[in-house]
């Protein structure tokens, strides 16, 4: 079975896929769809664009392995699934590869919690030094949030926080805006951006919050991003805002038999 639907008490739900333990629908009770995939995704053959990805152990190209790591390529095992609380929790666990040993010489366990139910779905990303030496690592969530039309949506929460912008050679500014819009392409690290976030646009709002992450991503690519990507339509970029949850800044570093616990919660309302 390449994907699993996570079906809560209320009727809300997720759908898990395998590869990648990769959330790829949410729908809270009484609402609609809130997560971005991508018009051409191929489910189930690859990790794509939308959804939740998980980065681990490297985020984007800040280091030698391929861009974001590899946990959002590889299979993941379910690990069960039980209602607690008026939720429904699927767990998924992956060991450290075959044949990575040369490039990523650091025995692991992750284990990745997807929590649906009511108005929230909450992601938990733990990670377990298994092995006999000290490492560190860099990752996240990689959120894509949908939305109508990005021109109509905000994101709140950001002000006064300092980012590296990619689009400028990863130049440190600070955010100015009260409510940040998006009008071109967009690539932003937000250090130090735990506080919660809001994503608004007309009828509708997304509450943003984490624990263990302390830094944020923004990102839309804008146009010409079919081009880039293949799994994108010309307008896909209008229907997405990444927010992710992110922990880049300062690596957690774990020593043998320690582990680091991030999780991003959202939660939908209907204005």
């Amino acid at each position: 079975m390449s994907s699993v639907q996570v079906t809560a008490p209320d009727g809300a739900t997720a759908i898990v896929q395998r590869l990648g333990a990769q959330v790829t629908s949410w729908i809270p009770a009484g609402g609609g769809e809130q997560l971005f995939l991508a018009s051409h995704a191929r489910l189930g053959e690859m990790a794509v664009k939308g959804g939740v990805p998980v980065l681990f152990p490297q985020f984007a190209d800040l280091g030698p392995l391929p861009m974001h790591g590899f946990a959002r390529d590889l299979p993941w095992t379910p690990a069960g699934e039980m209602t607690e609380g008026g939720l429904r929790r699927a767990s998924y666990v992956l060991n450290q590869p075959e044949g990575w040993g040369t490039r990523w010489p650091h025995p692991f366990t992750l284990e990745l919690t997807v929590a649906v139910g009511g108005p929230q779905l909450a992601v938990s990303l733990t990670v377990n030094n298994t092995g006999g030496r000290t490492w560190y690592f860099t990752g996240g969530l990689h959120t894509y949030l949908g939305v109508a039309d990005i021109a109509a949506a905000r994101l709140d929460g950001l002000q006064g926080r300092i980012y590296r912008d990619k689009t400028r050679g990863n130049a440190e500014s600070t955010e100015a805006a009260h409510a940040l819009e998006v009008t071109q392409e967009t690539d932003r690290v937000y250090l130090g951006a735990a506080g919660p976030l809001v994503l608004r646009e007309p009828g509708r709002e997304v509450l943003i919050t984490t624990a263990g992450f302390p830094d944020a991503v923004v990102w839309n690519p804008w146009a010409g991003s079919a081009q880039r990507f293949p799994d994108f339509d010309a307008d896909d970029y209008r229907r997405m805002l990444c927010v992710e949850a992110v922990v880049i800044g300062s690596p957690p570093i774990l020593e043998p038999g320690q582990h680091w616990t991030g999780t991003q919660t959202l939660t939908w309302s209907d204005i």
